[in-house]
């Protein structure tokens, strides 16, 4: 495809692009079902347990011959202290082994076709002290467009509130919690240990399940209620229906109230517990918010249906497939929108990661990163600056607040990179979430706004039920804006160098010429961080004049001569604020009078406390 130039006209380039890019192909609402599943499972209350059958339809689309099937089983990450998983959390280790708290999944049988021989037996761990990623080799190899049936018959024992999968008391969720085949691409399986910074990836199918509980728990599920039956022993039998989805989680509750409303044709159900139903308000304006945000840029959200499940059990919240968690908190209303944020933050999630399935364990960014920036943009829609705090004249936004998590590990890992490599949860959330939204301000600040958004609206809608990568974003931004991006991606993707440009002096010297005052001035700027990136420079005088000056950032130091008939009130680098990647904002810029540079100094140091303040509070 030839590459497109950008033609700003208001109104008119955002379209233009978009059609250029996808004339002749239709918007895809359905998935290539690759991995179909119908489980039947049953929740064994007295046990905290799960017994289950499931029927999984795989079809080979690859052009490789397939000699081994691998199946992630999650559950088994808590199974004893020895996990990975545990191992990477060494606080949450000795709690599960203090309070004895262990979860399991164990096949039971496993056979393929109309075989009956059960190949249990035959099921291999990747390791020997880790059972959360097992393999069975083939007698015969699957040939391409060959679609086995696959039967497993398996429990769960749940563990009491750890991380995505569990219980307290009587609240549910049920997430991650079956066999599921990895993703078998450019022939290899792509199907992870669970570890410390991984995420689940999965191929798309159609999901059927039918849960059964006891007849008082009200239920939440991905998808949509199909059936429901009496089965008179106290239980009652759930049928749901999900299509074109890579993933399945329920919760059950008996406590749980119901509220709904709808967006666009999408109806929204809420599941709340008794003592946060004062929230539903909120909380349901702010899908809405999101879910027409979302669809009229990214492409229409396919499902009728979203379903949003308040539970602690699962952290902040957790994307699922045509269902979010949120953990509701309990803040004063009128200055904290915690739970609006996750919810637009999960609720964005349904487009990177529910229809743009990236590979989660080996490139995070695509799916946190994107989702971040995105729900960044959508809060300062709905509430403006002081989005995320508003606090006794105190505003904070989204981005202000990715920025504090990024600047406490700028440079510990590269954003690109497998999660089990980070050096620790934090760098992942920094690289991830923050630096990953900050990066991608910063490209908006270079290409601007309109094509900035043209290259997420191209990219959301041509990888849509696709498993798209870094390379095909960069290809993408590079189409879109007609530019060699190699100079940002390179550094800001793939290094940890830092950003950090400073005014290091202003020296002037005022002379009489043709009976005029002449001031001759020398501004030297310098690169403290490793990182290049483009800035502008701004040149302020006391009489008012302004002008500006571009550098290309690549030299340690730069040196800018000029006379003027006028002192220098204050030189700026990035006067629009476009670099968001800059660690120290406070030495962008120096004024001829060294108070009041003091007391701008002192200033910034107070609110940048404040922030910190802040983010500690809202961390709980």
């Amino acid at each position: 495809m030839s590459k497109l130039k950008p033609q700003l006209r208001p109104g008119l380039f955002l379209p233009g692009i978009i059609l250029s890019f996808l004339a002749g192909s239709a918007l895809s609402e359905e998935a290539l079902r690759v991995a179909s599943y119908d489980i039947e499972v049953q929740l064994q209350l007295a046990e905290k347990s799960l017994s289950a059958r499931e029927h999984i339809r795989y079809t080979n689309h690859s052009d490789y011959l397939i000699d081994t099937l691998y199946f992630s089983l999650y559950p088994n990450a808590f199974r004893d202290e020895n996990s990975l998983f545990l191992r990477g959390y060494e606080k949450l280790r000795k709690r599960c082994k203090r309070e004895n708290n262990w979860a399991s999944l164990d096949i039971k049988r496993i056979v393929l076709g109309s075989d009956q021989l059960d190949l249990s037996s035959q099921l291999m761990p990747l390791s020997e002290h880790d059972m959360t990623v097992v393999k069975l080799p083939l007698a015969q190899s699957l040939r391409p467009r060959e679609s086995p049936d696959i039967h497993i018959e398996f429990d769960v024992k749940l563990p009491e509130v750890i991380d995505r999968l569990g219980y307290r008391g009587d609240n549910f969720i049920i997430a991650q919690w079956f066999p599921k085949l990895g993703v078998f691409e450019g022939g290899r399986w792509k199907c992870y240990p669970y570890q410390q910074n991984t995420e689940p990836f999965a191929d798309f199918g159609d999901y059927r399940v039918k849960i059964t509980l006891p007849e008082n728990f009200v239920a939440a599920a991905c998808g949509y209620l199909q059936s429901e039956r009496d089965n008179g022993d106290g239980t009652r039998t759930l049928g749901y229906y999900a299509p074109s989805v890579h993933d399945f989680a329920w919760a059950a509750d008996p406590s749980y109230e119901i509220f709904t409303d709808t967006v666009d044709q999408i109806e929204i159900e809420l599941y709340l517990k008794p003592d946060h139903t004062n929230k539903a308000g909120r909380i349901l304006s702010a899908a809405k918010e999101a879910l027409s945000y979302c669809s009229g840029r990214f492409g229409r959200y396919p499902y009728n249906k979203l379903t949003i499940v308040d539970t602690e059990i699962a952290g902040n919240g957790m994307e699922l497939p045509t269902m979010i968690t949120i953990g509701v908190r309990y803040f004063p209303f009128c200055w904290n929108r915690f739970e609006q944020a996750v919810v637009v933050h999960e609720v964005v999630h349904q487009w990177f990661y529910g229809m743009l399935a990236s590979n989660q364990a080996e490139e995070a960014w695509l799916d946190e990163g994107l989702t971040t920036f995105v729900t960044a943009k959508i809060l300062e829609q709905m509430f403006g600056e002081g989005n995320f705090v508003d606090f006794c004249g105190l505003q904070f936004g989204a981005y202000q607040m990715d920025r504090l998590t990024y600047l406490w590990e700028p440079s510990t890992d590269p954003i690109y990179q497998p999660g089990w490599e980070f050096d620790s949860e934090l760098s992942y959330f920094a690289s991830t979430y923050s630096k990953a939204s900050l990066a991608l301000k910063t490209l908006e600040g270079h290409l601007g706004s309109e094509v900035m958004d043209s290259v997420l609206v191209i990219y959301s809608r041509k990888f849509r039920f696709r498993h798209p990568t870094t390379f095909d974003f960069i290809s993408i931004a590079e189409e879109v804006s007609d530019e060699d991006l190699s100079w940002f991606f390179a550094p800001v993707l793939f290094g940890t160098e830092v950003c950090d440009y400073a005014v290091s002096e202003i020296n002037s010297e005022k002379r009489e010429e043709n009976e005029q005052l002449v001031y001759d001035h020398r501004i030297k700027l310098r690169r403290l961080g490793e990182m290049i990136l483009p800035v502008e420079v701004k040149i302020v005088f006391a009489d008012g004049q302004e002008i500006f000056k571009q550098w290309d950032g690549s030299a340690g130091h730069h040196e800018i001569e000029l006379q003027s008939s006028s002192p220098i009130e204050v030189v700026v680098i990035d006067p629009d604020r476009k670099n968001h990647l800059d660690v120290n904002f406070n030495n962008n810029s120096k004024t001829s009078l060294p108070q009041a540079d003091a007391v701008f100094k002192l200033q910034t140091r107070i609110f940048f406390c404040i922030e910190s303040l802040l983010q500690w509070v809202t961390a709980f």
